[in-house]
């Protein structure tokens, strides 16, 4: 292969059947050294079919919940790809891996940098609602509160508004503002009563106000 030129296609092949062979042999770091090379011959001819396959070996891997070795590829995609749309999708996919690992302080490491970096799209909301699940985990409910808040403001039409206002009564409640709590649920239910998260508020709501009227009495 050392006599190809790296833009023939035929190089790039013959790594990833190396690849392919060391990952049935149970081969790891081999299996990895080999994809990496095929992924600098898909570089040398065609960045696009690059970022294509690093996309596919990446989702292959969530799939099988590969954890580990999702992690690996996706950092390999950043160093190829440190800029723009496959750099925010590998740091977004980096960053859900770690939460699945219960990696929390990793997550949101990863997940804070797509919302620095690509504030504006959807993706930078999808980063934040998993953002707050990583603070969630960590007991950081203030700073959970103050995210959604934030995103909520910045995003006000976005698909994901449900979602968002309900972990943010999920936040308050647990940052034991009850009645910031209520408020975020009854939002809920009127600014999205055909959501998935319309009856959740309504069960939340119920028990809620059941929790502070106990409370009050005693």
């Amino acid at each position: 292969m050392a006599e190809r030129s790296p833009k023939d296609p035929a190089v790039a092949r013959a790594y990833l059947v190396i690849a392919r062979c060391c990952e049935v042999l149970g081969q790891h770091p081999e299996k990895e050294a080999a994809f990496g090379h095929y992924i600098d011959a898909l570089v040398a001819h065609s960045k696009a079919d690059a970022a294509t396959a690093l996309r596919a070996e990446v989702e292959a891997l969530v799939a099988r919940r590969e954890l580990y070795a999702a992690i690996k590829i996706l950092r390999l995609m950043l160093a190829r790809f440190p800029e723009g749309e496959e750099a925010a999708y590998a740091l977004y996919r980096l960053g859900t891996s770690h939460l699945w690992l219960a990696q929390y302080d990793e997550a949101a490491k990863a997940l804070s940098e797509v919302v620095q970096r690509w504030p504006k799209g959807e993706l930078g909301v999808e980063a934040q609602l998993r953002l707050d699940r990583a603070y969630f985990a960590e007991g950081k409910h203030g700073e959970a509160t103050d995210l959604l808040e934030a995103c909520l403001a910045q995003h006000p039409k976005t698909p994901r508004r449900p979602a968002l206002l309900f972990d943010l009564a999920v936040a308050r409640y647990l940052s034991a503002d009850y009645y910031g709590a209520i408020a975020a649920f009854q939002r809920v239910v009127a600014e999205a009563p055909d959501s998935p998260y319309a009856p959740l508020a309504k069960a939340s709501l119920g028990r809620l106000r059941s929790d502070v009227l106990k409370r009050l009495g005693d």
